[in-house]
């Protein structure tokens, strides 16, 4: 992902940037993956699940939503920071990736209403006859 904003910020590519973040979705989805893996193998043991596997799977889900934030996928960075503050109500980073989230999601919303509102007394006024 630093790779990707280092891009973005000197204006190198356009192309990289997508694909750095794709790939980081991929990584820390492979993460999850091995995390779930080693839970199974330890919960088959009748142990808990160790401390780092837990917060490497916490890792792996912030990292890959912020790769969906910077890819415009908000709907997927939330699902997966709602995944971390389940596990741990006290990640700071969630909850502030979060609220930054809804806060453009309401920011976007009020812009769509009063484009669409402006929008509509343009078509109005262009359809009446004066």
């Amino acid at each position: 992902l630093q790779l990707s904003d280092i891009d973005v910020l000197h204006g190198r590519s356009s192309t990289r940037p997508l694909k750095y973040r794709k790939s980081a979705v991929l990584g820390s989805s492979l993460a999850m993956a091995c995390c779930d893996f080693f839970e199974n193998l330890s919960s088959s043991g009748n142990a808990k699940s160790p401390l780092h596997v837990l917060s490497t799977r916490k890792k792996a889900r912030l990292l890959r939503a912020k790769a969906y934030v910077g890819m415009g996928k908000t709907k997927h960075a939330t699902v997966d920071l709602q995944n971390i503050l389940k596990d741990d109500l006290n990640c700071i980073d969630a909850k502030r990736l979060l609220s930054s989230l809804e806060q453009a999601h309401s920011v976007k919303k009020k812009t769509d209403r009063k484009l669409a509102k402006e929008m509509c007394n343009w078509i109005n006024g262009a359809t009446n006859p004066n």
